[in-house]
C-alpha cells in the first residue's frame, strides 16, 4: 500500500495537523496527528489516531516519523527556537505507548491516572536519525534498534 503524507496544515486557532492517506483511487484518510504549540512549555503538544481498520500496520510510527522530520529537520513550522514534541497518550493504551517508545520518544515522569506524556527533543531526534542511518547502512530494520 502506498501512503501519502499531508502537512503541516495550520488552522486559525493555532492547531497544527498532519494526515496520512492511502494513495489509491479513493485516497482514504487513515490517520492524523493534531498538535498545538505551547510557548510556555516550549513544546508542541500532540495527539494522534489511526483508523481502526488500519491499526497494526506500522502507520502510526510512519506518521510520527514524518511529523518529526517536518518539525525538526525541515523546520516546516518556521519555529526559531528548539522545542520538544510531547505526546499525550491514554495511560491504558499500551499499543500507542509502544509506538511512541519505538519511535524514540521518552516517557516524562508526569504520569497521571488518565494519561502518560512522552517527549522528543531535537537532540533525541538527531540521535534517532543517526540510528536510522546506521540501520540502513547495515541493512537492519531501522525501528528495531
Amino acid at each position: 500500500m502506498r501512503l501519502k503524507f499531508l502537512g503541516p496544515m495550520k488552522s486559525q486557532d493555532g492547531r497544527i495537523s498532519f494526515m496520512i492517506e492511502s494513495q489509491n483511487s479513493k485516497n482514504v484518510r487513515m490517520g492524523y496527528i493534531n498538535g498545538r504549540i505551547n510557548g510556555l512549555k516550549n513544546c508542541i503538544e500532540c495527539d494522534y489516531a489511526v483508523a481502526t481498520e488500519y491499526r497494526g500496520r506500522g502507520i502510526a510510527g510512519k506518521m510520527l516519523e514524518f511529523m518529526l522530520d517536518k518539525v525538526f529537520k525541515d523546520n516546516a513550522l518556521s519555529i526559531k527556537h528548539p522545542l520538544r514534541v510531547v505526546l499525550n497518550i491514554d495511560a491504558e493504551n499500551q499499543p500507542s505507548r509502544h509506538v511512541a517508545e519505538k519511535a524514540g520518544f521518552e516517557k516524562i515522569d508526569s504520569e497521571s491516572r488518565d494519561s502518560v506524556e512522552y517527549e522528543m527533543t531535537p537532540k533525541q531526534y538527531e540521535l534517532n536519525i543517526r540510528k536510522r542511518t546506521q540501520a540502513i547502512q547495515q541493512n537492519l530494520p531501522a525501528r528495531n534498534i
